[in-house]
């Protein structure tokens, strides 16, 4: 702005107001010291130095306490140098300063999942549904690891929370299924079942589940009409053709079993299910080295999977 423009906008005072907005428009703010050091602590997590990190987090902190994004910083170097546990608090307090920002509540789900104590990562888990913001994903992993531990209660809290954020996330409702049949309740997990089917009556998945809980409860011939309609509806659908391959091998009726499980190997390359019950329709029709390549398969899968997932014991053709 020119000095004779300014001069001319000061000798009228009505025009005052609109000079100052165009100073504060043309003026940026300072970044201070605290953008500089937030910068520099982010810097040296970057290089891996978290003591630096650490030090430079905690100097910001005495300057803000309550601000959640030094709190969340200060967690993930905690978590970078090794203390867990001052990790877990710093996050926790992260979330209680802003639930509604996301990244100190995921950040605090994947650390519980690294800690060996498996009553702190419970207690972790539900106190994150309780206090953790509106995330429908993170609640969704929350109910996954929950009945992992075979914590219904938190499973159970986690979806009724997720329900009133997403009430027709298919997810969840397939979530709900599970953590009824893990609880042995499979009274519940059909009327589930039904329920998704009712609402979802071309959602392939439903069916699956619903077959499966058949299948555990002798239900077969119900069983098998699910699996029929779910690969009515997906004809690739790689479960369905697993396990109605395998209710049909138990019958006799080999060649169908066959063209529904080498199909499962064809869509689903990692169905080490499939070659399991491969090999066994194959030692009953004799063809030993067929049985002994989809054996050779069937390891080959197991062991990637037990490496990637602590996968232990049989395979069981119910279970998995």
């Amino acid at each position: 702005m020119s000095r004779r423009l300014r001069r001319r906008l000061l000798r009228r005072p009505s025009f005052l107001p609109l000079l100052w907005i165009a100073v504060a428009v043309v003026t940026p703010a300072p970044a201070g010291p605290a953008a500089a050091t937030v910068a520099e602590a982010e810097s040296a997590l970057r290089r891996g130095d978290a003591i630096a990190a650490v030090r430079i987090f905690q100097e910001l902190l005495a300057l803000e306490p309550d601000s959640w994004q030094v709190r969340d910083g200060l967690g993930r170097a905690l978590r970078a140098g090794g203390d867990l546990e001052g990790a877990e608090r710093e996050l926790r307090r992260a979330i209680e300063l802003s639930p509604a920002e996301p990244a100190p509540a995921r950040e605090l789900l994947d650390l519980l999942n690294l800690s060996p104590d498996r009553g702190r990562r419970r207690q972790g888990l539900a106190w994150l549904v309780e206090k953790g913001g509106p995330f429908p994903d993170l609640l969704l992993a929350i109910v996954r690891q929950s009945r992992k531990e075979g914590d219904f209660v938190t499973a159970r809290a986690a979806l009724a929370r997720l329900q009133t954020l997403a009430p027709d996330n298919r997810e969840a409702m397939i979530e709900e299924i599970q953590v009824a049949r893990d609880a042995l309740d499979y009274a519940r997990a059909e009327a589930i079942c039904a329920r998704i089917i009712a609402r979802f009556p071309t959602y392939p998945q439903a069916y699956v589940h619903r077959a499966r809980l058949q299948r555990l409860q002798g239900k077969n011939d119900d069983a098998v009409a699910d699996y029929r309609q779910a690969l009515a509806l997906a004809p690739d659908e790689p479960t369905a053709l697993t396990r109605l391959g395998e209710i049909l091998l138990e019958r006799g009726e080999l060649d169908a079993a066959a063209a529904l499980l080498t199909r499962a190997t064809t869509v689903a390359p990692e169905m080490y299910q499939a070659y399991y019950l491969l090999v066994r329709l194959y030692q009953k029709r004799g063809d030993t080295e067929a049985a002994e390549r989809a054996m050779t398969e069937f390891r080959r899968l197991k062991d990637k999977l037990r490496a990637n997932t602590r996968l232990a014991g049989g395979a069981s053709m119910v279970d998995e």
